[in-house]
């Protein structure tokens, strides 16, 4: 399925939008690169270049996505039904691919 979003400042892109519903949204800067995670219901985590919603990574996690918080040097913290983890990105290239190096399970 492909959605149109508006955003506040007026401008609009499409995505293929997640399976379920969108249960979080985060925005943040990686390599110089502003982008927005999505993460939802389906266990998936969207990660896009905010200036024309390029998908940049897409990844499934173990249980439903709750929250997202981009955090400095590159860290993800993903809340999800099961607990948190955190997702250490890493750009690549002149066109920035984003994937997880490592995901670590918190323990609080």
């Amino acid at each position: 399925m492909r959605r149109l979003l508006r955003l506040r400042d007026g401008s609009s892109w499409v995505h293929a939008a997640h399976a379920g519903r969108v249960t979080s949204v985060a925005l943040g800067e990686l390599a110089a690169t502003q982008i927005v995670a999505s993460g939802g219901e389906d266990q998936a985590i969207q990660l896009r270049r905010l200036s024309d919603a390029e998908l940049l990574c897409d990844m499934t996690l173990d249980a439903a996505v709750t929250a997202l918080a981009l955090v400095s040097s590159g860290v993800l913290i993903a809340g999800t039904t099961q607990g948190l983890v955190a997702l250490e990105l890493h750009a690549t290239g002149t066109h920035p691919r984003i994937s997880a190096r490592s995901r670590t399970r918190l323990g609080l």
